[in-house]
């Protein structure tokens, strides 16, 4: 381990991939530590919020995208894990207009 965190403090910070590689244990803390996109919740990786929980939080799967802004904004969307991301596609009838991202990574 000493010898991988020796390796890391090494690396020039140039770009986000750099930077996520110079931080092996501790993570970036930012969205740059969400890797990939998954069909339900997984470590490092944005899933899309569940179908039912958009039924319970917005009373449709197709919010509009005002309303999951504000659903940000007063911290509705919850159920995160560490290390955690999800999305939300907002709305303007029925094109979608934004893709809302909101998680939780490291403290």
């Amino acid at each position: 381990m000493s010898r991988a965190a020796w390796r890391a403090a090494q690396i020039e910070v140039t770009d986000s991939n750099s930077l996520l590689a110079s931080q092996p244990f501790s993570g970036t803390h930012s969205i740059i530590d969400m890797t990939g996109v998954s069909a339900t919740s997984a470590p490092h990786m944005v899933a899309p919020v569940p179908a039912e929980e958009l039924d319970e939080l917005f009373g449709t799967r197709r919010p509009a995208a005002t309303t999951v802004a504000e659903a940000i904004e007063n911290s509705t969307l919850t159920g995160l894990e560490r290390w955690h991301g999800r999305y939300v596609i907002g709305y303007d009838g029925d094109v979608p207009r934004a893709i809302y991202f909101v998680g939780y990574s490291g403290d």
